[in-house]
């Protein structure tokens, strides 16, 4: 089975704040692309509600924890600000420092039971 870690966001953001979001998924994405265990990163947006998502994949725990503690450290005070709202659905199992980090969005996690990935 697959040990990878699937990260899916849906995010509310006022239409006032959307000059600044769209800043910061600028300078997200640019950091994120320098994480070579960082298999998938996409930002989706239906601008007329001000609503986005991101779909991020990790290769396994480890990239999955990088990612979030470079999200800490430089990015995660003003994306919190600048949202509305966070709905935030894991898939895979990641390691109890994720899990404890993301506590406070309530996420929901799904644990893979069968299939498979062409990569």
């Amino acid at each position: 089975m697959s040990s990878a870690i699937h990260i899916l966001l849906k995010i509310v953001i006022a239409a006032d704040q959307e000059p600044a979001w769209q800043s910061l998924m600028t300078e997200m994405v640019s950091s994120t692309g320098t994480e070579p265990c960082t298999v998938l990163y996409e930002w989706y947006a239906d601008a007329a509600r001000g609503t986005w998502h991101i779909h991020e994949r990790y290769a396994d725990r480890d990239a999955c924890d990088t990612h979030v503690d470079g999200f800490i450290a430089h990015f995660g005070e003003r994306f919190l600000g600048l949202a509305e709202s966070v709905d935030v659905t894991v898939y895979g199992d990641p390691s109890a420092k994720v899990r404890e980090i993301l506590a406070g969005l309530r996420p929901t996690y799904f644990q893979l039971i069968g299939g498979f990935a062409r990569t």
